[in-house]
């Protein structure tokens, strides 16, 4: 007698599931369109968050370029200027005049060689 007692309190409790397994159970096998809508919705959150993340990173390193395009474009009209004052030419013929000697070519000056 005692032995069925026994028997039928451990079929009664084998047949009562934990509640976590309730909780699994209901929400993922009876509500399973449910479920897929949050994880859906989960996930999507969780692009759109990366995507803004990249997105402020770009438009940071744009911002950066943009000033190091602005430096250089500094640094680029500064070499023009400095380029057209140096090729201007009668800056050159005073410096080939003074420094190096030189005269400018006439007719009377002028040679010509043959080969």
């Amino acid at each position: 007698m005692k032995s069925r007692k026994k028997r039928s309190q451990k079929k009664s409790e084998e047949k009562i599931p934990s509640l976590l397994t309730l909780i699994f159970i209901e929400i993922f096998y009876k509500n399973w369109l449910l479920t897929i809508l949050v994880i859906v919705v989960v996930f999507s959150s969780m692009q759109k968050a990366r995507t803004s993340h990249d997105a402020r990173r770009a438009i940071a390193k744009l911002q950066l370029l943009k000033e190091e395009n602005q430096q250089l474009q500094i640094e680029w009209q500064s070499l023009n200027l400095e380029m057209t004052a140096i090729s201007e030419s009668d800056r050159v013929t005073q410096l080939a005049t003074k420094e190096l000697g030189m005269v400018t070519v006439n007719s009377n000056n002028e040679k010509i060689i043959s080969l």
